[in-house]
């Protein structure tokens, strides 16, 4: 007996969340699906918040224009 797939986000015309009766998250970008138990979604949205605060010093250094030239 499957359940429905519980949404955990959903950003209309950019993608989807979605944890199934199974326990497997599902990420879905486009046409891409990445299906991942809850270990690897778990690593794998820490490796997402870590890109994005490395990202954020990025983008911060080059409006300053410090483009690490000392």
């Amino acid at each position: 007996m499957l359940q429905e797939p519980a949404v955990l986000a959903r950003y209309e015309e950019f993608g989807s969340v979605t944890c199934c009766a199974h326990g497997c998250v599902h990420v879905q970008l486009g046409h891409t699906v990445m299906v991942l138990t809850e270990e690897q979604y778990l690593r794998f949205v820490a490796m997402l918040a870590d890109s994005a605060a490395s990202f954020e010093f990025l983008r911060d250094d080059s409006r300053r224009g410090d483009y690490g030239n000392g």
